[in-house]
């Protein structure tokens, strides 16, 4: 249903546009596509190398493929350790995915000689980075490479869906049966040993670990939960997808997934308040058949496991912590120690360097953390650290000049998505950014930082412009 105002042809188009996610169905093709990926990855030692390898040269192909060689490479590279063996060639080649599949992409988009808005934005940003970290940064070498993989996975992302050679409908269709993949194939997993290799109790299905599994699903998760229980436009099979998608992040114990989820549910809720104007995605009853169906399977969830709920909701607080009960303040503080030592420690850097912090990319004042090399050809392939909370870092790494920057950048982005694109869709990006809040990905385009970002550009492409 296309909202009055968009009426006539490039109206219709519009209307398609901004409604593609709340039209997507599942391509079994792409289903069957991500399973034999994960299958082979089991087989020789250098079956991950090999598969992105052929991921690259797919990449060539046109902006399209490039984007959807991303985003399988992602899943590629974050595989259970119990289904594929470590394979140290395939930290390379991930970066040699990346590089190619943006060059390919820039090659399109600089046909059309146009120059985006937020990339204005970005450049800025990058600009003043940059020059704090030469000052600042106790490696800025190491610095300046950081906000270049940045940048060249924003601009991939970002400027790749943006053309006329992509077809958001296929893209939303695509997204959809990717998500499906990971938890069709991951709930085997739920009865099984290495589905819980990582920890022993905390679910990690098909990824590496928990965190990534609670983290790739939140915000298509929340997304399925809108349409299937408010949605215009609802499928028989979305609300059965959500629901597990929910057992499948609640099993991993995430609260990093769980907090993105109610930031994304949050805000699009204020936006509703907020906005006058009917959106173009009109929002139907709950109705009594799915409230019928939601009532009967909370009863038969607390029949089947009883006491074990409060045992659960427990531990998910804890997350991994000596406390079982909550009897106490001090109970609570010492399920939220997992996070207080990275604010602490933002906190620690910006006040000793507040206008241009400690260094892009740096865990404090004595530097980036440790790097990794790739053995045979000695290119540094990551320099990890655990920053946290989103605001926080930035703030730690480039100070108050970097922050207003970096502000200046991500709100070019937000505002267009948060209030031009239709809820479920607003629900996707809302949630991509949301998850920085518990564990900041957003300059992580090594890891699944890439993959918010590609639903980001996604998202952004679908707004009414």
């Amino acid at each position: 249903m296309i909202d009055p105002r968009l009426q006539g042809t490039a109206g219709a188009v519009m209307g398609e546009r901004l409604a593609c996610l709340s039209r997507a169905v599942l391509d079994w093709h792409v289903v069957a596509l991500v399973g034999v990926v994960f299958l082979i990855q089991g087989g020789a030692s250098f079956m991950a190398a090999g598969t992105l390898g052929l991921l690259i040269l797919w990449s060539l192909k046109s902006p399209g493929t490039a984007l959807k060689a991303l985003s399988i490479g992602i899943l590629v590279t974050f595989i259970n350790p119990a289904i594929a063996p470590a394979q140290p060639a395939a930290s390379l080649m991930k970066w040699v995915l990346l590089f190619v599949a943006s060059g390919r992409i820039v090659a399109a988009r600089l046909q059309r000689g146009a120059v985006p808005q937020w990339m204005l934005s970005l450049a800025g940003f990058l600009t003043i980075a940059a020059t704090l970290a030469l000052f600042s940064s106790a490696a800025p070498g190491l610095s300046l490479l950081k906000l270049v993989t940045f940048s060249v996975g924003v601009v991939a992302t970002m400027w790749g869906f943006d053309g006329g050679d992509i077809d958001r409908q296929v893209f939303a269709n695509w997204f959809l049966s990717l998500h499906a993949a990971v938890v069709i194939f991951s709930l085997p997993l739920l009865f099984l040993p290495f589905g819980y290799l990582r920890n022993g109790w905390a679910f990690q299905g098909l990824l590496n670990q928990p965190q990534a599994l609670a983290i790739y699903l939140a915000p298509m998760t929340v997304a399925l939960i809108h349409r299937g229980f408010f949605g215009q436009e609802g499928r028989g099979w979305v609300i059965p997808l959500g629901l597990a998608s929910l057992v499948c992040m609640g099993a991993s114990a995430s609260r990093t997934g769980a907090v993105a989820m109610g930031v994304a549910g949050g805000l699009v809720a204020l936006r509703k308040l907020a906005m006058s104007r009917p959106t173009t995605q009109p929002t139907r009853k709950f109705g009594f058949g799915k409230f019928y169906v939601l009532v009967i399977s909370t009863v038969l969830l607390l029949l089947a496991f009883g006491g074990r709920i409060t045992t659960f909701a427990t531990q998910f607080i804890a997350k991994g912590t000596e406390v079982t009960t909550f009897s106490s303040v001090a109970d609570l503080k010492d399920a939220s120690a997992s996070r207080s030592g990275q604010v602490e420690g933002n906190l620690t850097n910006f006040r000793a360097h507040p206008w241009v912090g400690v260094g892009f990319g740096m865990a404090s004042e004595g530097g980036g953390g440790e790097v990794d090399y790739d053995p045979t050809l000695g290119l540094p392939l990551s320099a990890p650290t655990e920053p946290g909370f989103l605001p926080l870092a930035v703030l730690g790494q480039t100070g108050l000049i970097g922050g207003l920057a970096w502000l200046v950048f991500l709100l070019s982005i937000l505002i267009p998505m948060a209030t031009r694109t239709t809820i479920d869709l607003a629900l996707l990006g809302l949630a991509a950014l949301a998850v920085n809040l518990g564990e900041m990905i957003f300059f992580s385009q090594g890891g699944l930082g890439l993959q918010m970002w590609i639903l980001l550009g996604f998202v952004h492409a679908c707004r009414d412009r």
